[in-house]
């Protein structure tokens, strides 16, 4: 092969390469660092967030009517 693609092909390995090192540092870092990013104040991950207290919920307190 001639040697201008071989240095062409080496550099675009070295492009590749890069890239995924980049990939698994920013799988990491979202794993390490948990903030979740919200859009509009929607929850980006899904989860339900929790009622403020006294919103309904009873406080674990007997749910019967006491006279």
């Amino acid at each position: 092969m001639p040697e201008p693609l071989l240095g062409l092909l080496k550099l675009c390995a070295l492009a590749l390469l890069y890239l995924f090192f980049l990939r698994v540092l920013r799988a990491v870092w979202a794993e390490v660092n948990p903030k979740v990013a919200t859009l509009g104040g929607a929850d980006v991950r899904g989860k339900q967030r929790r009622a403020p207290r006294g919103a309904g919920g009873g406080g674990g307190r007997d749910r019967r009517e006491h006279p």
